[in-house]
């Protein structure tokens, strides 16, 4: 999917995914065409306050005379956005007082600091409701660039209320965008997923990310959450997906191996697949969860249909030595994730299974219970 109408993504954030390559050095990235293009941007935005970050963390070398000339080219194009603003009110309409403050809002963005930044987009006004919901997407995504989930969330309650009230499709299809690569910050990949699904068919948010991570995303959270039948209908077979996929080998590996119960397939494309999280700024500070949670649903997924399954043969399902399948699945006991026991002396694991009757009949016992203690404390009052 692509085509030449997309808006083309912020810039602040693609900023801040250089920064982010060049501060943890992810294996597969190319570094030096990172600081390239990181300064490019510096230099043709005027980034003044993110270049001056970058040195204090070590992560470009400090250069007095590019800050001057930045700094200078800044207080032209301030001054000249004042004289814009104060001839468009004195001279010309509303519209033109909006775009000259938009256009002071835009600079001072890149040169200065995020508070500054979110100041001088929440001072513009006379706004239409839409172009209201624009203000805080801008906002949103000064939020994800400098991974500030207290302003998101503050803002994303600001944006939700206008969208309701007064958005269009459009606007509420990338407020959803949004909202769900900030779900995968906030480790929510649930939620993250399911806003994924519903955005897939119609996504306009190239603002933020791109088609080809909006349907990686897709995959990662989904495998999360989806059962066998469910995985099928809306993950494998969902057209969006079908017709990306080839492009992202290890995740196609990983979800139709999952899907096929091809285990052994499936914890391979894990070491690859783990490549990718690492370099991504949204889903890497989650990469060990990630991966705990990855194993432990293809244990789950292999372990439901048996009440026991011999060590050997499962090692074999899966690739994995004996010994480290068994501290693996220990693990995942001890946190009470796994409904097993292991018996080391014979090299069996076997599961506790709970059938849903069983389930259902143990509910309608405890509210039945607590019935009965009501009725009870009722009884006894009346009697009082």
């Amino acid at each position: 999917m692509g085509n030449d109408d997309e808006t083309p993504r912020d810039l602040l954030l693609d900023a801040a995914d250089y920064k982010f390559y060049l501060s943890t050095t992810p294996e597969g990235v190319d570094l030096e065409n990172s600081k390239t293009e990181l300064l490019k941007i510096i230099k043709e935005n005027n980034m003044i306050d993110f270049f001056n970050s970058c040195v204090a963390e070590g992560i470009l070398e400090p250069n007095e005379m590019l800050v001057g000339k930045m700094e200078k080219e800044v207080e032209g194009l301030l001054a000249k956005a004042k004289e814009e603003i104060e001839k468009a009110e004195n001279e010309e309409g509303e519209v033109e007082v909006r775009d000259a403050k938009l256009k002071e809002a835009q600079i001072i963005t890149y040169a200065r600091d995020k508070d500054a930044a979110v100041k001088a987009w929440e001072a513009i006004d006379g706004l239409s409701s839409t172009k209201r919901i624009d203000i805080q997407l801008t906002i949103l995504r000064i939020a994800l660039a400098y991974d500030d989930n207290e302003l998101f969330r503050r803002v994303n309650s600001k944006c939700k209320d206008m969208v309701e009230k007064g958005g269009d499709w459009d606007r509420r299809n990338r407020m959803f965008v949004y909202q769900g690569v900030q779900f995968i910050r906030e480790r929510n990949f649930k939620a993250a997923s399911e806003l994924f699904l519903k955005v897939a068919p119609s996504f306009t948010a190239t603002e933020v990310i791109d088609f080809h991570h909006l349907i990686l995303y897709t995959i990662l959270t989904n495998i999360l959450h989806k059962d066998r039948v469910s995985l099928k209908k809306e993950v494998v077979d969902s057209p969006e997906i079908l017709g990306e996929i080839e492009t992202m080998p290890s995740a196609k590996v990983m979800l139709h191996s999952l899907y096929e119960c091809e285990y052994n397939k499936f914890f391979t494309s894990l070491v690859e697949i783990m490549k990718v999280i690492k370099a991504d700024r949204f889903l890497s500070i989650h990469d060990k969860f990630l991966l705990h949670e990855y194993r432990f649903f293809a244990y789950d997924q292999f372990l439901r249909p048996y009440r026991s399954v011999t060590l050997e043969t499962m090692s074999q399902e899966f690739g994995l030595s004996v010994e480290f399948l068994e501290n693996d699945l220990c693990g995942f006991i001890t946190e009470g994730k796994l409904k097993c026991a292991i018996d080391s002396v014979d090299g069996v694991v076997a599961t506790r299974q709970y059938r849903q009757r069983d389930v259902e009949f143990q509910k309608v016992i405890k509210r039945g219970d607590n019935l009965i203690n009501r009725l009870e404390k009722l009884s006894r009052t009346l009697l009082l």
